[in-house]
């Protein structure tokens, strides 16, 4: 299986290319509100685009193929806890991005309704994307460490992010160290769990 490795500069730059993708839109709308001529606007974009490629080349660096052990599906919101500041840093920097855009075109006299439909649009594919992923989403062990996320989105926790591990009936407890957006995987109620205990024990002795 192909997988990601899940660490703080993975997911810094997930968010870096989401916050540039925005940047395109919003200075391409400078474009046809204020009369800026698009000459202007383009090495701005082009930079942004290249900062995409960049930090793309960076993360597809950023994979290992492993031998998966055990692997069984799981249900993403039971199983993972996150930190609190990397969902909320991130949703408040989406949330301003979106007012500024919407800013802009509201000040350029420009038509915020269909700006208004392209973000539901967009909202939408986003919510089906990610409904997706979450029905195949997976927890699984292998040599290098834990594997988390959908088919299409492996990624790893190697066994040095592991803080502790508390055993509990019918329950696996992983508290994870700092570095990790991801504060503890509550494992419970997958048919393999005794099997991943094993493993565990194994790999973290």
């Amino acid at each position: 299986m192909l997988v990601q490795f899940l660490n703080a500069q993975s997911e810094l730059r997930q968010h870096l290319m989401v916050t540039l993708f925005f940047l395109i839109f919003i200075i391409y709308s400078l474009h046809p509100n204020f009369n800026i001529s698009i000459r202007l606007l383009l090495p701005l974009i082009l930079a942004s685009i290249g900062g995409i490629y960049w930090l793309l080349r960076l993360q597809m660096k950023n994979r290992l193929i492993v031998a998966v052990q055990s692997i069984e599906k799981a249900n993403r919101f039971s199983v993972v806890k996150r930190k609190i500041a990397w969902v909320l840093i991130p949703f408040l920097l989406y949330s301003i991005l979106t007012l500024v855009h919407f800013y802009i075109v509201y000040i350029g006299n420009g038509e915020v309704v269909p700006l208004a439909y392209d973000y539901g649009l967009g909202g939408l594919l986003a919510l089906g994307f990610n409904f997706f992923l979450h029905k195949k989403w997976q927890f699984g062990i292998c040599n290098e460490g834990i594997i988390i996320g959908s088919k299409l989105d492996a990624k790893l926790i190697t066994w040095e992010c592991v803080k502790g591990i508390d055993y509990q009936s019918n329950k696996i407890i992983i508290s994870l160290k700092n570095g990790i957006s991801i504060q503890q995987l509550e494992i419970t109620n997958l048919e393999q769990i005794k099997v991943f205990e094993k493993l565990l024990k194994y790999k973290i002795s």
